[in-house]
């Protein structure tokens, strides 16, 4: 049998593998029926040879080969649609394409593995299934968490899930059996920058001159550059329009995330923003970054930190 595993939530799908790689493990501790292949660094004949070699006082064979679709010669993924095609492959081994990432749909090689063998794609994990995934994850390591900390976790951390574990570990271990709650996210869990920025736009469509100012020097203290800040305020001045021109003409939230092409999360939080601006204001708003931009890059301004004050300033004048 042949296995196709890839996504590009990898946290899941390398779960996946080392469930897989443990389960086999334990049915032959000795380890002499499995193979483990990078096609980077392996030889195809090699590859071949363990795929066809018979099982060594075993019922079956595991082989694992990394990235032969993503980082292999065309001509070794042809050469491997026909051992499948021919049915080359022993009924006694298993074979694990493993891909850190997307894969085409539309070549060969993934064609016949869906025809003959079978695939597992992992993607991001969003909404009630993110929820989901983290209260299974700390109920599986006995500890206990509200749901509005789950929510706090998901709005501070997005949908990381390596990130998450290591919170996650940290958190129980910092309650100690006690129910983790939202206090403990905000005092425990650094908000990534993206959930700042959120912040200082609300700022912004507030007119609060000095949490904006604050919010812009803290990032700055914690070693992010200016060039960096003005990108992302860019990006998020760019989300506002699109989501306020999306919802002024009717389209609900769900429908928002179809056509903007943008996480759930930040759809969230941009529709809670479009009623503090109004779209002339944004488009000026959005030209007035551009303009500092094309300063910042060509040398046009004397300090990048007092041009985003000044910006600052006018937005909340």
């Amino acid at each position: 049998m042949i296995y196709l595993l890839f996504g590009e939530d990898n946290f899941q799908s390398r779960q996946k593998l080392e469930k897989i790689k443990e389960d086999f493990i334990k049915q032959d501790p000795s380890k002499i029926n499995l193979a483990v292949f990078d096609i980077e660094e392996t030889e195809y004949k090699n590859i071949k040879q363990a795929i066809q070699a018979q099982p060594f006082l075993a019922k079956t064979r595991l082989i694992i080969i990394n990235n032969l679709i993503s980082k292999g010669h065309k001509n070794i993924q042809e050469k491997f649609y026909d051992l499948i095609d021919a049915k080359e492959i022993p009924e006694s081994n298993e074979v694990i394409l493993f891909e850190t990432g997307k894969v085409k749909k539309n070549i060969r090689l993934y064609k016949i593995i869906k025809k003959l063998g079978k695939i597992e794609e992992f993607n991001p994990l969003y909404g009630y299934q993110l929820n989901n995934w983290i209260e299974n994850k700390i109920k599986i390591k006995k500890g206990k968490i509200s749901k509005g900390a789950v929510s706090k976790l998901v709005a501070h951390v997005g949908n990381n899930l390596n990130q998450l574990s290591c919170e996650i570990d940290k958190l129980i271990v910092y309650k100690n059996g006690e129910e983790i709650t939202e206090e403990d996210i905000s005092l425990q869990v650094k908000a990534k920058l993206d959930d700042n920025i959120f912040n200082f736009v609300d700022a912004l469509g507030r007119k609060d001159k000095s949490t904006a100012l604050k919010l812009l020097h803290e990032q700055i203290e914690q070693g992010q550059n200016e060039i960096y800040l003005l990108t992302m305020i860019s990006y998020q001045l760019r989300n506002l329009i699109i989501v306020k021109s999306l919802s002024d003409s009717g389209v609900n939230q769900s429908e928002v995330v179809q056509k903007a092409k943008l996480h759930p999360y930040v759809v969230q939080k941009t529709m809670s923003q479009i009623n503090s601006f109004n779209s002339a204001k944004l488009k000026v708003m959005y030209h007035d970054l551009l303009e500092a931009d094309i300063s910042f890059k060509t040398g046009g301004v004397a300090s990048k930190m007092l041009l985003l004050d000044m910006l600052v300033m006018k937005f909340c004048g």
